[in-house]
């Protein structure tokens, strides 16, 4: 994995980055076209949403890493 402060792992961590938010605003519009249906659905919504944001915004796979 290249270094993150190099020019190709800033890259991959904005193109990461990128593809996250847009994921995020897909799943919000999902959501926003299921509003007023079946809360399971929103529910499972959510939760996907959290994990992508635990995941690629507060690194929370860090946690279990061995140092």
């Amino acid at each position: 994995m290249p270094h993150p402060d190099s020019g190709a792992g800033r890259a991959s961590a904005y193109r990461r980055g990128l593809l996250t938010i847009a994921a995020l605003g897909g799943l919000t519009w999902v959501e926003f076209q299921l509003s007023g249906g079946p809360v399971l659905p929103l529910l499972v919504i959510g939760l996907a949403k959290a994990a992508l944001i635990l995941q690629f915004f507060m690194h929370i796979s860090r946690l279990w890493k061995q140092q």
